[in-house]
């Protein structure tokens, strides 16, 4: 009888050990979770869900900082990047959302029917050095595009397109995404930064929550030493790449901006915009842009508007919180428009070095 029981014990003692084991890798990865992160460069928190995803594919490196807190629509969550867009359907996995294709369709549905769009059959023999063709789509990669292609593919998806010209510049269509050539920086390859088009800058911040994992550093949003002026002004930080757009003390919006390149440098000062035009063809060395829109020159009594200086919307990159130009404040388009209507001659410019 004693051996008996002791025998069932031991047994029930194995079936425990068994329990314990199955249940232990689980608890491990849960314990092993990363928390939410909260950017501070932008002032909000990517989920813990999508953390993971963000992470393969570059960071803030990569689909960039986020621009909204994430949102619930019919059971999908979702949050916009600077570059893109994260998105999950109820419980299943994380997953890029396909905005280069999106993009097209939403902004440019006449490129769809246009021959870039058209699936090529691989030619036979060796493809060129630095091409690539993609049989799941029938595109080819090529050169510049090739080379920031194969480094991101992750994040970039495979090309839904050839090369094409778009307002004057090289672009090229990924299903996550859109590659561009610079052409006032000696056609450099850049990743269009497609969350910030189709989102628009970056919602409100909002305070870290509890327990969230943080990176970065938060943006100064205060006057930073600048005496403020009455009404309207514009206060630009070049360290930062970042411009305000003060009323008086009260911040109205604010946003990254392209300033000059360090061989090209944004001049530091008090100025007050000069001299306005809607739109007007800039031509300088390595660049000839035509139809620059929004240009509001800026001047003080040492420094012409004539210089060349001033605010104004970009077609040709959107590589923002990057210095990119031959001096002058890059901006969104949509912002300048905003710029346009909200300054003035007249109104403050204050550009401070950081």
């Amino acid at each position: 009888m004693d051996g008996s029981r002791g025998l069932r014990s031991f047994f029930r003692l194995l079936v425990g050990l068994a329990v314990i084991a199955a249940l232990l890798p689980a608890a491990l990865t849960a314990s092993a979770a990363p928390p939410p992160l909260y950017a501070r460069p932008t002032g909000h928190t990517i989920p813990a869900a999508f953390r993971p995803l963000w992470e393969q594919t570059g960071g803030m490196d990569g689909l960039g900082g986020p621009l909204n807190e994430a949102t619930i629509t019919n059971g999908v969550t979702e949050q916009w990047y600077a570059v893109g867009r994260i998105f999950q359907r109820g419980t299943s996995a994380p997953e890029l959302a396909a905005v280069g294709k999106e993009f097209t369709q939403s902004h440019f549905l006449p490129l769809l029917t246009t021959d870039a769009f058209k699936a090529r059959a691989k030619p036979s023999g060796s493809a060129p050095a630095n091409w690539t063709y993609v049989a799941a789509t029938g595109h080819w990669v090529a050169n510049g595009f090739n080379t920031l292609w194969t480094q991101k593919k992750a994040l970039l998806g495979d090309p839904i397109s050839e090369e094409l010209t778009e307002n004057g510049a090289t672009a090229q269509y990924f299903l996550y995404g859109r590659l561009e050539l610079d052409p006032a920086a000696n056609n450099v390859a850049r990743i269009t930064q497609l969350g910030i088009l189709g989102h628009g800058p970056a919602d409100p911040s909002i305070n870290a929550p509890s327990g969230a994992d943080q990176i970065g550093e938060a943006p100064i949003r205060d006057i930073q030493g600048v005496t403020p002026h009455q009404g309207h002004w514009v206060l630009v930080n070049l360290v930062q790449q970042h411009l305000w757009a003060f009323d008086g003390n009260t911040l109205v919006q604010d946003l990254d901006v392209s300033t000059g390149t360090d061989a090209h440098p944004t001049p530091v000062g008090s100025y007050t915009v000069q001299q306005r035009f809607l739109s007007q063809e800039m031509i300088g060395p390595g660049y000839d842009l035509p139809n620059v829109p929004y240009v509001q020159y800026f001047g003080n009594d040492q420094l012409s508007w004539g210089e060349g200086y001033s605010l104004h919307g970009t077609y040709w990159h959107h590589n923002w919180g990057h210095q990119m130009s031959h001096g002058c404040v890059n901006l969104p388009t949509s912002f300048a428009a905003f710029m346009w209507d909200w300054a003035n001659v007249g109104t403050p410019v204050e550009i401070i070095a950081g």
